[in-house]
């Protein structure tokens, strides 16, 4: 066990509270303990912040003929979590297909 090299400001009491928890907070957490005896470092304890998905490349617009080609649409997605994909077809079966929505 290693003590983090970087003393959280101010947090010196039993308890560490953190508010308003973003992404860059993650990590792991130990506390320091001493007095006239000696001291004591803790287990660490380890803080996952959990994201929504982000999409970082959307699925872009194509034009084909009808009933002679394949079209494969793509996307990406970031998340400090696995994400599932659901696709929807919001086409007019008249063979025009629509942007997805946002």
């Amino acid at each position: 066990m290693a003590i983090n090299t970087d003393p959280i400001t101010d947090q010196t009491n039993a308890t560490l509270t953190l508010h308003n928890v973003q992404p860059s907070d993650a990590g792991s957490y130990d506390v320091f303990v001493e007095n006239i005896e000696g001291s004591a470092i803790s287990a660490s304890a380890d803080l996952v912040v959990i994201t929504p998905p982000l999409i970082t490349t959307a699925p872009v617009d194509q034009t084909v003929e009808c009933h002679t080609t394949d079209v494969t649409f793509t996307v990406a997605a970031e998340s400090s979590v696995p994400v599932t994909y659901q696709w929807y077809d919001y086409t007019n079966r008249r063979c025009s297909i629509k942007r997805m929505p946002r």
